[in-house]
């Protein structure tokens, strides 16, 4: 999910996004002469650990890396905390962006919040990469032409997970799923691929997110014949 090195990793999106802000309608949304990315994270909560503080150094050293501006324009980052709620982070993105004149929104773990935000970036035609989400819905349903998903998605984990458990005869499946929007999805897909590769999912469960101790779910809603058990969560960051 995360580069080894987030410093090359943020890099990247830096070089993409310069050569997205190179367009001539871009140069004119760049204000006060300053190119400004918005870290968006979760400082202090379940997704701060790969996230966090680290996002944001990471950040300051791919422009570092980058030189420290792009089209004769300096570079500059803010953060905020969405503290993994849609709403405050839907309404930070709405700050940056009418505000404070920020072109670029960047990270915002968990894919409840970065639905949330782009959203908002659709609305007022700004970019946004979230590169710390997976659910499918991104370039799905919700797909919008002002941002991108730079991370694995819901699709890819259900077809290289699922269709390969099924056809080695893990044909019946039972979901503990985290309640939110990654986990969401992820099921949905992976019971796509279980029922188009002839298996059966049997009935799901949906505990919190984060959810420490899973083991009581196993024990009391394990079905008789279940041969494989999925816990959709991979990660709060998603």
């Amino acid at each position: 999910m995360f580069a080894r090195n987030p410093s090359a990793h943020l890099s990247m999106l830096g070089a993409l996004a310069a050569a997205m802000l190179a367009s001539s309608a871009a140069l004119a949304q760049i204000s006060d002469d300053v190119v400004k990315i918005g870290v968006l994270t979760d400082m202090n909560g379940p997704a701060s650990t790969p996230t966090g503080q680290g996002s944001v150094t990471a950040a300051q050293m791919a422009i570092d890396d980058f030189g420290g501006t792009v089209l004769g324009k300096p570079i500059s980052v803010i953060v905020g905390d969405h503290q993994l709620k849609a709403d405050i982070g839907a309404g930070i993105a709405r700050r940056w962006y009418d505000v404070d004149q920020v072109d670029l929104i960047v990270d915002v773990p968990v894919s409840a919040v970065g639905l949330a935000v782009q959203n908002v970036a659709n609305e007022k035609k700004r970019l946004f990469i979230t590169h710390s989400t997976g659910t499918a819905d991104f370039h799905g349903k919700f797909c919008s032409p002002y941002a991108m998903q730079w991370v694995f998605d819901t699709r890819a984990l259900a077809v290289g997970t699922a269709q390969a458990v099924v056809k080695r005869g893990g044909d019946s499946w039972f979901f503990i799923t985290d309640d939110y929007a990654f986990g969401h999805s992820l099921e949905r897909d992976a019971s796509t691929v279980i029922n188009a590769n002839g298996g059966k999912v049997l009935g799901s469960v949906r505990p919190p997110l984060a959810t420490p101790d899973r083991r009581p779910l196993f024990c009391r809603r394990r079905p008789p014949r279940q041969k494989s058990s999925a816990s959709p969560q991979v990660h709060p960051t998603t």
